[in-house]
């Protein structure tokens, strides 16, 4: 019993004497791991590696994934397999759905804007050449219209035909409203008041003949005059359009407008006192004659001899809209 007793204080002082107490200590500067210098100030203590659970080591010797990562993969092949869906949608699926835009009756509210494309089909289906041609001598019946009908169709038709994204009703309405805001529908065709006539405005559409009639001649082989412009209606009318249109491989409809008045380029439009009245004269017309303002003109700001006028105030003042004014 004795020497049971001392085994037993013997095996408890080896074992407090085999006891390390633990000792946060900390080792700093420069060592060498591996040939691997590494920079460190760590706690040693904190580095001894914590024994695995028993649970923990039988999942590693079995293989058995840790809940968290189970988790995670299934959301992964969820996130995939749903974009795998909506991607097959897109080509596949997607692909077979009806355009609602491929109908000639789409079921939305009309888009105001400028689309080159389709401006052949935005007038009213109603307004042929007769009709739009009609409804001009019907809104303005002192005038010479009649006298230039056929020139003015004949026009139309011809560069409707080179730039199908116009239709002819569409020009004839265009070539229409200009002749009437420049000259009155041919009325007026000479601006000359005793200055240099080959820089005076002339014809059906105003032009200069220093500029235009020999621009035309050049690059057209013909010899036109400046009495053509004032005595030959058809010759008068196809210099005037020529002018009008030249640019449109280059730029669209409502922008031949602005270099037209303006002379030069679209830059300068709006220099001239009278540019706004003139615009807003034209955009006027166009919409009486087809209905709806086609080429999305609409009205600007212009000046008059009484003074500076808003956008809005033009449709207010029937003086304003002057000879194209089409009466209730």
């Amino acid at each position: 019993m004795e020497e049971t007793i001392e085994n037993q204080v013997d095996e408890k002082k080896q074992n407090q004497e085999t006891i390390v107490p633990e000792k946060e200590f900390e080792t700093e500067g420069e060592i060498e791991l591996n040939d691997f210098p590494t920079s460190v100030t760590k706690n040693i203590a904190d580095e001894t590696e914590k024994p695995k659970s028993i649970v923990e080591q039988i999942k590693e010797k079995l293989e058995i994934p840790d809940r968290l990562i189970l988790k995670r993969k299934r959301l992964a092949l969820i996130a995939v397999a749903t974009s795998m869906f909506f991607t097959s949608a897109c080509t596949k699926i997607g692909a077979n759905l009806e355009d609602p835009f491929s109908r000639n009756d789409p079921n939305v509210e009309e888009v105001n804007r400028m689309d080159t494309k389709s401006l052949s089909q935005t007038e009213q289906k109603e307004s042929s050449l007769e009709e739009i041609f009609e409804r001009a001598t019907k809104y303005w019946p002192h005038t010479r219209l009649e006298d230039g009908k056929q020139y003015l169709i004949e026009e139309a038709e011809k560069y409707s035909s080179m730039y199908p994204q116009y239709s002819k009703e569409l020009l004839l309405a265009v070539f229409t409203s200009v002749s009437m805001t420049e000259s009155n529908g041919g009325i007026f065709l000479d601006s000359n008041v005793g200055g240099d006539p080959n820089m005076s405005a002339k014809g059906w559409f105003q032009v200069i003949p220093y500029w235009h009639l020999n621009d035309f001649n050049l690059l057209n082989s013909k010899n036109y005059t400046s009495e053509d412009l004032l005595n030959d209606d058809k010759k008068s009318i196809e210099i005037g359009v020529w002018a009008l249109m030249r640019y449109v491989p280059s730029y669209d409809l409502a922008d031949c407008l602005k270099i037209f008045k303006s002379g030069t380029d679209i830059s300068s439009f709006g220099q001239w006192s009278d540019d706004g009245i003139w615009w807003n004269r034209v955009s006027y017309s166009i919409e009486k004659l087809l209905g709806k303002d086609v080429l999305n003109m609409g009205y600007t700001d212009y000046s008059l001899e009484s003074g500076v006028f808003s956008a809005n105030n033009f449709l207010q003042v029937p003086e304003h809209i002057g000879n194209v004014y089409v009466g209730k």
